[in-house]
């Protein structure tokens, strides 16, 4: 039986919840003032939990994103929350990918979804080596 939560890496370590870290996506917590954008924030798809080293290196190696004006941050959160997935990394891919399509549209959020989108592009390559599953001991099934 084990203290805390266990987790267990894409190559199949074995971590303590002590040794991950939850990331927010959009980062720099101060930017997101009121309690609507505090809540986009804190939503599925936008916190994903990571080895601490992953997310060390990318909080090293990635710059913050810039925040979402008003209408596109809440046109991102208005598609996370009609997708029918439940996994957040999905979730998370599945919004790189919709900030993509509103980028090739030209409209007016094309630049700022443009400029978002490779933000999340660089995240991707840290959140899938930090990358976590719940681990399932298989020896500790009677």
């Amino acid at each position: 039986m084990h203290d805390q939560p266990l987790f267990q890496t894409n190559d199949g370590r074995v971590l303590y919840k002590a040794e991950t870290d939850r990331h927010h996506i959009l980062w720099r917590r101060a930017w997101y003032t009121s309690s609507y954008e505090k809540r986009i924030r804190e939503s599925s798809g936008f916190v994903l939990r990571m080895s601490v080293v992953a997310h060390r290196d990318l909080h090293a190696n990635v710059e913050p994103p810039q925040k979402p004006n008003h209408h596109l941050l809440r046109g991102l959160h208005q598609y996370s929350r009609e997708l029918d997935i439940h996994d957040p990394y999905q979730k998370f891919y599945a919004m790189a990918e919709f900030l993509g399509k509103i980028a090739s549209k030209d409209g007016p959020n094309a630049n700022e979804a443009s400029l978002l989108q490779d933000n999340f592009q660089q995240q991707i390559a840290f959140v899938e080596s930090g990358k976590l599953q719940p681990y399932e001991d298989r020896n500790d099934t009677i």
